[in-house]
């Protein structure tokens, strides 16, 4: 499948965290083509995450189904913690 061919699904800082995503969908039978998005300071930055766009639905349920909170999905996308209420 082309680079043109994937539909964005998320972002991440880092690349462990794109890494254990990837794994989930790809348990999951859903391909996944991970790209990085520049350099910072000599490394790799803005890592994102794409799936075929006729299985981005099912990417998505499978995240929204997974055993990760919503808070610990954001931290693997953003690497910063929520705030406890």
């Amino acid at each position: 499948m082309s680079q043109g061919n994937w539909q964005p699904l998320l972002e991440f800082q880092s690349r462990t965290s794109a890494e254990i995503v990837r794994g989930l969908l790809e348990a999951a039978d859903v391909p996944t083509y991970l790209s990085a998005g520049g350099l910072a300071a000599g490394l790799e930055a803005d890592f994102r995450l794409s799936v075929p766009p006729s299985l981005a639905h099912r990417a998505r349920w499978i995240l929204a189904t997974s055993d990760f909170s919503e808070s610990e999905l954001n931290y693997l996308a953003t690497g910063e913690f929520e705030p406890i209420s």
